[in-house]
């Protein structure tokens, strides 16, 4: 009888290490494949049905609010406008990503930059990626930010490689009495012209 209860407790705890093992390699297989992700969630919006109640007088420009917007994103690359056009608007674009788009693992081996308000990413090889190549421009975005104050401003024109951003604000619309219209795009699978955000933006945190 005491043999047997030795033999019980012998197997109980060779089967819980067994499991705690188990355990171990499914966590570390996870970890593997989804990568730390900085950024996980992605960006939150929600329409606004009547724009035109609820614009915005911001310098030369009336914004109309096109949706609420949410995100929290790795800043990829940050640059400054000074003497184009549009710069009294926006002066500031920053490429964000999210996701698999936020993972050292993946951007080791992209590459990434801005120019013309427009932002550009390259890879060698894509077999290298732990996702699909094909969906780079659904976890990141070239977003036109547009500051709502002076305090504002100065958080967005520190925003550097890397840093994690978590912003508020609006997707807008802006236009100018010359009839000059700027148009965010309202998706976050869009590619090409009209694909990059206008975000006014009315709450910012960097770190």
């Amino acid at each position: 009888m005491i043999c047997q209860q030795i033999i019980n407790k012998h197997n109980f705890r060779t089967i819980s290490r067994l499991c705690l093992l188990l355990l171990a390699v499914i966590c570390i297989t996870t970890a593997a494949i989804a990568g730390p992700q900085r950024a996980p969630a992605t960006p939150e919006q929600q329409s606004i049905t009547q724009p035109h109640l609820q614009t915005i007088e911001h310098k030369d420009y009336t914004l109309y609010p096109m949706a609420t917007f949410r995100m929290e994103g790795l800043a990829l690359a940050q640059k400054r406008y000074r003497f184009k056009s549009d710069s009294d608007l926006t002066s500031v674009d920053v490429a964000f990503g999210w996701g698999p788009m936020s993972d050292a693992d993946n951007l080791d081996h992209i590459k990434i930059s801005q120019s013309s308000r427009w932002y550009y990413y390259r890879y060698e090889d894509r077999r290298k990626l732990k996702f699909p190549a094909k969906h780079i421009p659904r976890y990141s975005a070239n977003m036109h930010l547009i500051a709502a104050d002076k305090s504002i401003q100065k958080k967005l024109n520190k925003i550097r490689k890397n840093d994690i951003v978590s912003l508020e604000g609006f997707l807008v619309r802006a236009t100018k009495k010359d009839g000059y219209t700027w148009m965010s795009s309202m998706s976050r699978h869009d590619t090409g012209d009209n694909s990059c955000e206008l975000v006014y933006v009315t709450h910012v945190n960097v770190r």
